[in-house]
């Protein structure tokens, strides 16, 4: 029974450490979400894909913080890396779409892609100069990896 109490206790810490960023990042993502639904006319089962993709990163961030990160937030590089997946994971949801199969979709894809690399240097330079975390290395890179494979799709 106290397993389960400190379990609960640990997800409850790392919710109040991450609500407030990750709840920030919905609103990024749902603006880029938005943008993206102007620029290809998409219907609104592409916004529920992309609330399900945020959902399932959100699940992800708060069960893999470790609970003695010592700070009352993510931290400036792992914000910015949250930045980031609130332009990949539009993209993510983009593609199954047959709107975005032109050369104005794919000049977009190009475009937003290349801001969010960009964003992966500042996060680098972010979390260099206040100190880089297991975590952060590892959310970093993942986000990379799932941009790489969404680029390949």
């Amino acid at each position: 029974m106290s397993h389960d109490s400190s379990t609960y206790q640990g997800w409850r810490t790392r919710l109040r450490l991450t609500g407030p960023d990750l709840a920030v990042g919905l609103f990024g993502t749902l603006a880029a979400a938005l943008l993206n639904m102007w620029v290809f006319e998409l219907s609104e089962g592409y916004l529920v894909r992309v609330g399900a993709l945020y959902v399932v990163l959100s699940v992800l961030v708060v069960a893999s913080l470790p609970v003695l990160l010592g700070a009352p937030h993510l931290g400036a590089a792992n914000r910015v890396t949250l930045g980031r997946a609130a332009l990949v994971l539009p993209l993510a949801a983009l593609t199954i779409q047959l709107q975005v199969t032109s050369v104005h979709g794919y000049w977009w894809i190009i475009a937003v892609a290349t801001v969010a690399m960009i964003l992966d240097g500042v996060d680098g330079c972010v979390a260099r100069r206040r100190g880089p975390t297991v975590f952060g290395a590892r959310f970093d890179m993942e986000l990379d990896a799932f941009l790489l494979l969404v680029l390949t799709l």
